[in-house]
């Protein structure tokens, strides 16, 4: 399987489905709730949105954010750039990740998920797998944290270009 590949693969997984401890840590809680609970309700359809994502590889969540990959720096050369960003634009392509990647300069939509400084590619030594070198994807959309928070500019209350300023 050649490096780009490798990467469409670590996006397909990664968007479409849980790492089986966390599947089980959900399925644990599941059974500590009362049937008729509004918990064991949500953990219901939590359960069966993971079962159908993996499925049929669709993405878990309605925002895959922004691809953030760390790969090990050992592996630069066989993976590159270009390769991560076509494998992104692929993965979109098909599905496995969403058109929600958007230009906070322009506003604009990338449609293909790859824009300046997206993906996000990080290079770091000891990423690893089984003991050889590896790269790892993180998928944080917007909302994935209630202390972020997302500006359009130019925005008056930041004080832009002089804007807001008495």
């Amino acid at each position: 399987m050649d490096p780009e590949d490798r990467i469409l693969e670590l996006v397909r997984l990664t968007a479409t489905s849980l790492p089986e401890d966390v599947a089980a840590a959900l399925r644990r809680a599941r059974r500590r709730e009362k049937p008729s609970s509004a918990a064991a309700a949500a953990l219901n359809d939590i359960l069966a949105n993971i079962r159908l994502a993996e499925k049929a590889s669709t993405p878990l969540c309605q925002d895959t954010g922004i691809p953030t990959f760390y790969i090990d720096e050992r592996l630069r050369g066989r993976v590159t750039e270009d390769c991560v960003r076509a494998a992104v634009a692929e993965a979109t392509r098909r599905g496995w990740l969403r058109k929600n990647c958007i230009d906070p300069v322009t506003g604009k939509s990338q449609d293909d998920n790859c824009g300046v400084g997206i993906p996000a590619i990080h290079w770091r030594r000891g990423i690893e797998r089984d003991g050889r070198p590896a790269a790892a994807l993180l998928l944080k959309g917007g909302g994935s944290e209630n202390v972020s928070r997302q500006y359009s500019l130019p925005d008056a209350t930041l004080g832009p270009g002089g804007a807001g300023r008495d």
